[in-house]
């Protein structure tokens, strides 16, 4: 045999053997992974089997394997028989003390947390919301809830000049119907949902007293000293008045509020109202309009520390579309003039979402000064008509503002019109309305 012939022999050899070898690699290979699924398998049975099993009621030896039992039974003496039996009495008393011993410390932890919560309950709840829900279930004969109850809290300058909060030992909440109601030490109670006996009451006593005037309009505000720290007529607990309180009682008191707004016609006694003034609280005033065929003729303030009478001009002035201004007495005011321009309604973001604010107007004036008299002080008041506006005027800048940033203006409406007298610049007014709701908002 030539070299070449047995060199391809044992190529050939070769080739066989490689062939060989990965075959039995291949059979080796799948061989394994069929033990691998078997292993699988038999682990996940074993899982499944053991999953089913109660564990914990084995530990306490509450499930007998009874196969088991009558196996091993064959072995045991008597003695032994009574001693497995009675070891399962034991364990299962043992078992039943655990759990009952678990139960009553949950009980103690749950009564012990009751008494801390009600310790820690406030004096709002525990003492004030009673008496309250008390004296308006009595009022009103129907119960209420006051989720919002809160001490009347003020701030005020303290030692460092830093303005710090305090609360005082008034105590209010708003019912869900919207009646606020207050109480003073748990004492003196009173709501603002109960006024009109009053109201109608101060109207007669108006006419009694001044029987040459004829009442076109009036909306009486009132309040009561005892009921706040600061006066602010926008605050919402604010025209709160005592239970148990006519009108000459709460004259009688001293520390009754009034801020009305009259439109009327014929003569006011001014000197009465000035009289009156003594009687109420510093933060009372009187605004007066009297009207001569449908227009509007003269303007009146009083209060304890201003009195303004001035006449109003003839001639009424179109300021804005469907917007007239009408002109005081040039020699006491101080207003040259008023500009109003239309805001936008989706521009101004009211403080509810689920309201808008519309009909919204800028309000500015040009002021005169007498430089050369110092001592000539003019009132800033001016006064407008509206014949898209409604009574229920709110106050906004680009916002709506919150009670604290509110100016003082006084509205009315009559003879189809609604009246704005104020004495502020930079003055946004509007009327707010809920917002309608699409047909999805309703899903």
């Amino acid at each position: 045999m030539s070299v070449f012939s047995n060199y391809i022999n044992k190529r050939k050899k070769y080739k066989e053997l490689v062939k060989y070898e990965k075959e039995r690699e291949k059979e080796q290979e799948k061989l394994e992974k069929e033990a691998e699924e078997e292993v699988k398998t038999e682990e996940a049975k074993e899982r499944k089997e053991k999953g089913n099993k109660n564990y914990i009621l084995e530990l306490f030896d509450l499930i007998d394997d009874e196969e088991l039992v009558k196996e091993e039974n064959k072995y045991l003496t008597e003695a032994e028989k009574e001693e497995i039996k009675q070891n399962k009495i034991n364990n299962k008393k043992f078992t039943h003390r655990v759990i009952f011993i678990i139960v009553i410390f949950f009980i103690i932890v749950l009564i012990g947390c009751y008494f801390i919560i009600d310790a820690n309950k406030s004096t709002l709840k525990k003492e004030s919301l009673p008496i309250i829900k008390d004296y308006y279930y009595n009022k009103f004969g129907e119960k209420d809830s006051f989720s919002n109850l809160q001490y009347l809290c003020y701030k005020e300058l303290d030692e460092n000049n830093k303005r710090v909060e305090k609360c005082s030992n008034i105590v209010y909440g708003t019912s869900k119907s919207g009646i606020t109601v207050m109480s003073v030490d748990n004492n003196l109670l009173g709501d603002d949902g109960s006024s009109a006996s009053i109201k109608n009451d101060y109207n007669i006593y108006l006419h009694d007293n001044m029987s040459e005037y004829e009442l076109l309009y009036s909306n009486p505000e009132f309040s009561y000293q005892d009921y706040y720290i600061n006066f602010n007529r926008y605050y919402s607990y604010i025209h709160t008045l005592p239970n148990g309180y006519d009108f000459n009682s709460l004259l009688d008191s001293n520390k009754l509020t009034i801020i009305d707004t009259i439109a009327y016609q014929g003569n006011i006694n001014t000197d009465f109202i000035k009289n009156l003034l003594n009687k109420l609280s510093d933060s009372s005033r009187f605004i007066f309009v009297k009207f001569s065929n449908s227009y509007p003729v003269e303007f009146t303030y009083i209060s304890k520390s201003e009195y303004y009478d001035m006449s109003i001009n003839n001639q009424a002035t179109d300021v804005y579309d469907g917007v007239k201004y009408y002109e005081f007495d040039r020699n006491i005011s101080g207003v040259s003039s008023v500009k109003v321009n239309k805001v936008s309604d989706n521009s101004v973001d009211p403080l509810d979402s689920d309201y808008e604010i519309v009909n919204c107007f800028d309000i500015d004036y040009d002021g005169i000064y007498n430089y050369n008299n110092k001592d000539i002080v003019y009132p800033y008041y001016y006064m407008l008509s509206f014949d898209n506006l409604n009574s229920d005027v709110i106050e906004f800048d680009s916002n709506e503002y919150e009670a604290d940033e509110y100016k003082d203006i006084y509205v009315f409406s009559l003879n189809s019109k609604t009246y704005v007298i104020a004495n502020s610049n930079n003055l946004g007014i509007g009327n707010k309305i809920k917002k309608s709701k699409g047909f999805f908002d309703n899903k």
